[in-house]
């Protein structure tokens, strides 16, 4: 009954099933590769979130952004506060509230410029027109404690409202180039916190993305390709079984006939 299983038609036919279904093997397993990868940048993430802050020379450089590795690490700087430079980063929400960052260089002890996020700010009633009322960064030499972010794509947008200068993304090198070296980085205060600025919440969710997923997806693809030929092998080998019943069942009742 299944001998034309073995006719080249069929044959051409498993090969490629089986082909088929080995590509999806494959996906499946480059996509479970793909997680232990993120599962290990996320492990190094919250390494580094756990570590005791180190001096910005450990993480930090001026000339490369910092890895996914040492992006949320903490380092401990000390400095001072450059107010006359300090930009607000605008269309930034905490807890789906527009508003502003508020970006001030620190001109560290160390030499480099670090770009610091001292803290968000609500946005006024009248939106980039209203720019609020903020509190002038601490005068003196100051030590912080910042979370490590990479700067961000994309060119810093820079416009003038109210005799304030805005921005729409974080690049320390744009936003340096006429204030001496800088840390190719940016940094979240964390401590000590800024009583007139909501604080930047720590990220709490590390995401492992798709991958799981699509690996299950690419395993049920490969166990289609195999079932399905099955299915289709067994349908075509019984394709003639109804037909034949149909035929014989009048023949037998002809037969019983008085």
């Amino acid at each position: 009954m299944y001998r034309f299983l073995l006719s080249p038609k069929w044959v051409a036919s498993f090969l490629l099933c089986v082909l088929a279904a080995l590509v999806c093997v494959r996906l499946a397993h480059w996509q479970l590769d793909r997680l232990d990868q993120k599962r290990a940048i996320n492990a190094s993430i919250t390494a580094a979130r756990n570590a005791s802050p180190a001096p910005p020379d450990q993480v930090l450089s001026t000339s490369s952004a910092p890895g996914k590795q040492q992006e949320y690490s903490r380092v401990r700087v000390s400095g001072q506060y450059d107010a006359a430079r300090e930009v607000l980063v605008r269309n930034r929400t905490l807890s789906a509230t527009l508003g502003y960052y508020v970006l001030t260089p620190l001109r560290t002890t160390d030499g480099p410029v670090l770009w610091v996020v001292r803290g968000w700010v609500e946005a006024g009633s009248g939106g980039a027109t209203q720019i609020p009322t903020i509190a002038p960064a601490p005068g003196g030499t100051v030590t912080i404690v910042g979370r490590v972010r990479k700067p961000e794509s994309g060119s810093t947008g820079a416009v003038q409202v109210s005799g304030r200068n805005l921005i729409t993304r974080i690049t320390p090198d744009a936003l340096a180039a006429d204030g001496g070296p800088a840390y190719d980085a940016f940094v979240e205060l964390v401590s000590p916190a800024d009583p007139s600025l909501e604080a930047l919440p720590a990220p709490d969710d590390l995401d492992e993305g798709p991958h799981l997923a699509y690996a299950v997806q690419w395993y049920l693809f490969a166990a289609m390709f195999i079932v399905g030929y099955g299915i289709f092998a067994r349908n075509y080998a019984h394709r003639d079984d109804a037909p034949r019943a149909a035929v014989a069942e009048p023949e037998t009742v002809a037969a019983d006939a008085p």
